[in-house]
This record gives structure tokens, sequence and C-alpha cells, in this order.
């Protein structure tokens, strides 16, 4: 029996991925609100120190109207990541930018980086001719001790190198 090319090999666990995005969902939503209400109610003081400090409140300025951008960017970023998942033949690409997708073909190594606590993050390098992003060191998330044995194989199936950090 064939498998079917949308077989999800391995998926990131549920509570990560819901931690990862509701940070940034969290992130954006402060720099898009916050910055606009101190902008209005500081108005009138940042006019009275501008004689008084003019370089530190031009920065001041500049963070509470390029701020909402910012935000909006970890907004959309948040609304758009996607839980991550390991299929026969590629992988959701982490990074906002760059392609959907990052084929297995082009993925040179994947590493596993041990902390203190249970969650381990783990780290993808790209060869140095993939197009999928401009990144070649990618974070994919962090995942559980029990998972790692089975995402290690999934990437050892597929030619790809695997190590510990």
């Amino acid at each position: 029996m064939s498998k079917g090319p949308d077989e999800i090999l391995f998926e990131e666990n549920m509570g990560f991925f819901l931690k990862k995005k509701l940070k940034k969902l969290g992130l954006g939503l402060v720099l898009m609100v916050i910055p606009p209400v101190a902008l209005y109610l500081m108005f009138w003081y940042l006019i009275e120190w501008s004689s008084l400090f003019e370089k530190q409140t031009g920065t001041i300025l500049a963070f509470l109207i390029l701020s909402p951008l910012a935000g909006l960017f970890f907004t959309m970023k948040g609304i758009h990541m996607r839980r991550m998942r390991i299929y026969p033949d590629r992988i959701p690409n982490p990074s906002l930018l760059g392609r959907w997708n990052i084929p297995l073909k082009d993925i040179d190594s994947a590493v596993v980086k041990f902390g203190m606590e249970e969650p381990l993050k783990v780290e993808i390098y790209l060869k140095d001719g993939s197009i999928s992003t401009r990144d070649k060191h990618i974070v994919l998330g962090e995942f559980l001790e029990n998972d790692r044995a089975e995402m290690m194989k999934a990437f050892i199936d597929r030619g790809i190198k695997t190590g510990l950090g």
C-alpha cells in the first residue's frame, strides 16, 4: 500500500505551537495599541520636552510612530504561523520571508539542541544552493523528548544528516 503525499509523519506539540502563536499575536497587538494611546496622552509633554531634550524626544516620537508597523508585522506573522509538520517531501517554512514550504532535499542537516528543561529545540541547516528562504539556519521549534526519536528517524529516512547539539 502506498502512502498519500500529504501524510503527516510528525507534528509539533499543540501546546508549544499555541504558546508561540499567542506570543507573536500578543506582542503584535501590544505594539499596535499602546503606542498610539501613549502618543495621544504624551503629545503635549513631548512638545514641552523637545526644547530640553531634542534627540531623546525625537527618538521617543520615532518609536511611538513606527512601532505600530512592527506590531502589524508580528500580528500578521502570528496569524499566518502554521503548526510544524514533517511531510514525506517537505516541511512548512517557519520564517516569514521565503517560500511556503521547504523541500526536504534542500535540508543539509537537522540538529537537536538540549536544554535544562524538557522542551528540545530543533534547528535545521539548509544547503548552499537552496532558494526556499534567505536564512540558511532555521529554528523549527520546541519539541518534547519523547517525540525526538520519531522526528530524527523521519529525517534520517529522507537522507538528512542529524545530530545533537
